[in-house]
């Protein structure tokens, strides 16, 4: 490749205490625990969409938005640390390691403009240049046992997906500037982009009326007993999900249940693990069995006993679940249960399912959505699905597409001067 110069969010992990791990084991068994800390690394950075550059004895360097631009490259990169350290920590049970010995990470992460060219044996499959690797390294070494630092200017706009401790003033090694950064505790309990921008606060609605009145008219299409798909198009930041989330609060959805899901790059059943989580109460970290017993609770009353789709459905909730949906008769298992599922639901109560970020969906994400169609036609159900340009041919639909413009000039001034402060002054560009 020829040098190029680029955006990217760098990674920088190494494992703690190292030099007095090797000094207290044989070589063998060091390198033992030296692989599969690079196996751990190599699954959850590759899972979150990052590049795994290079290995140099226990520490890590990652790339995320490279050599593809990525919008979600910040919080690929702070959630491949966080799976990271936690299955590294989880792996000291399988070696009898030193007394007080704990095999833990400690990370950094920057991001910004960077150079990259071919790599070699020794720096990696590419070769990087750029203050954000300098930083990154030293937010790695400022880091303690088990910690994962970001600076605040990268983390800024993630920052509701994740739980975060501020820090001031931090002097780095060879840097004259202090900074201020961030230590990772978590993830937080926000699921997607529209509810980080919910929590920072929404702009007003304003405008739309087409709009809300063809989600109207499907709505009541499906009260009358016909599954409606309302499939909305627009380009980024013209206001899909929050159409929808306005639409969700008037009162003609009040006694409608309403299932919110969304998409994930390379991901594909992603979107109906979510749905189904919700459906049987089941959030993140949820044990095992609370899993079974919610799962057997919500068949048993909804008159769906059946062993096969219980085994299944709480099987989704491990570790391995992604991978056995490569098996089209397992995906087509699951899914034409969901179907069973929201068709008994919606005869007790109309729904609502908001499908968001179709765009980052796959065939199989497709294929899974004409089964749901194809069971549900006769459901009170009503399907929204918001996604960009470009895959409106591929998506299969029950209903209509509607196309998101943007707001006309004089609503959009209106909105503006909503936004800024009461005494800021009018400046007009020409």
């Amino acid at each position: 490749m020829s040098i190029q110069r680029c955006y990217a969010v760098i990674l920088f992990t190494d494992l703690c205490s190292s030099t007095s791990l090797c000094e207290k084991i044989d070589a063998e068994f060091y390198a033992e625990i030296i692989a599969q800390i690079r196996k751990i690394a190599e699954h959850a950075i590759g899972r979150n969409k990052g590049l795994l550059n290079q290995f140099h004895g226990d520490g890590i360097l990652a790339a995320f938005g490279f050599p593809k631009p990525a919008e979600d490259a910040i919080h690929n990169a702070t959630t491949a640390a966080l799976e990271l350290h936690r299955e590294v920590r989880n792996a000291q049970r399988h070696y009898k390691l030193p007394k007080n010995f704990q095999l833990k990470m400690h990370s950094g992460i920057d991001a910004g403009y960077i150079v990259a060219d071919t790599g070699d044996r020794i720096q990696g499959q590419y070769k990087f240049a750029g203050n954000a690797l300098n930083t990154a390294a030293r937010l790695s070494d400022l880091a303690e046992q088990d910690e994962i630092i970001v600076s605040v200017d990268t983390l800024r706009h993630e920052l509701p997906f994740f739980v975060t401790e501020r820090l001031n003033n931090v002097k780095l090694k060879g840097k004259q500037k202090c900074i201020s950064v961030y230590k990772i505790k978590g993830s937080s309990k926000i699921k997607n982009r529209f509810q980080a921008r919910e929590h920072m606060g929404l702009t007003p609605f304003m405008g739309r009326p087409k709009e809300l009145r063809r989600l109207a008219d499907a709505l009541l299409s499906s009260k009358n007993g016909r599954l409606n798909h309302i499939n909305i198009i627009g380009d980024a930041g013209l206001g899909k999900s929050r159409l929808v989330k306005h639409f969700l609060s008037l009162n003609h959805c009040s006694n409608c249940n309403i299932y919110q899901t969304f998409c994930v790059e390379n991901r594909p059943f992603f979107s109906i693990y979510q749905l189904l989580s919700d459906i049987f109460s089941i959030e993140a970290g949820t044990p095992a069995k609370d899993i079974r017993h919610n799962t057997v609770a919500k068949l048993k009353q909804l008159n769906l006993n059946s062993a096969a789709a219980c085994k299944q459905l709480v099987k989704m909730h491990s570790l391995d679940f992604e991978s056995d949906m490569e098996n089209r008769d397992l995906r087509c298992f699951i899914t034409k249960h969901l179907a069973s599922i929201l068709g008994v639901l919606a005869e007790e109560k109309p729904i609502i399912v908001l499908i968001d970020d179709c765009h980052l969906g796959d065939r199989q994400l497709f294929q899974n959505l004409a089964l749901l169609f194809q069971q549900l036609q006769k459901s009170r159900i009503l399907i929204i699905t918001c996604n960009r340009p470009g895959i409106k041919s591929k998506l299969p639909s029950m209903g209509e597409t509607l196309l998101l413009s943007p707001l006309k000039a004089a609503k959009g001034k209106n909105l503006i001067h909503r936004l800024l402060p009461q005494n800021c002054s009018e400046k007009t560009t020409h």
